[in-house]
């Protein structure tokens, strides 16, 4: 429970900056295998619990953002991702180019997100209405809006796909 708690009082830390304004965007040259690494790397206790595979996909590009903020949002998705994913799942990892822009995905073949809660999962504090994971321990309902705040500062976005019973993109 120290671990939770902790965790519940990250998230409130880093929503609390968010909303301060305090979030500045330092962004250097760097590669986007190096980014994945160490998403995965900062993420590896919270991995290791699940019997998932991860692959990692697309062409390592090198581009200009902030490695620590996009850091956090990988890990924020990765480690939502590994929590619906059932053993022996898989989670992907994706770059690519598109129109100009660098898009990261995070690809889960878990149960995916109900329709009903589906245009609210970006939203503080929401935390969905139907559980696609009975039994599972639920998130605090701002790791979501955190991506998309750290996305929004970042001069991105975030969007979500998913068809029930065949997982989740974002």
């Amino acid at each position: 429970e120290a671990s939770r708690l902790d965790a519940l009082i990250g998230e409130a830390v880093e929503m609390a900056e968010i909303d301060a304004n305090v979030v500045q965007v330092r962004a250097v040259p760097q590669h986007t295998r190096a980014l994945f690494d160490q998403a995965l790397e900062e993420s590896r206790k919270t991995l290791a619990g699940h019997r998932i595979v991860i692959d990692v996909e697309g062409k390592d590009d090198p581009a200009w953002f902030d490695p620590h903020l996009l850091c956090r949002v990988l890990r924020h998705l990765l480690e939502n991702a590994a929590r619906y994913t059932p053993t022996g799942g898989r989670i992907t990892l994706r770059s690519s180019r598109r129109g100009g822009r660098l898009e990261f995905a995070v690809e889960d073949d878990g149960p995916g997100i109900d329709p009903v809660d589906l245009p609210l999962i970006f939203d503080k504090f929401y935390r969905g209405k139907k559980s696609a994971s009975p039994g599972k321990k639920k998130g605090t309902g701002m790791g979501l809006a955190i991506v998309r705040a750290i996305l929004a500062a970042h001069g991105g976005g975030i969007e979500a796909e998913s068809h029930s019973g065949k997982g989740a993109t974002f």
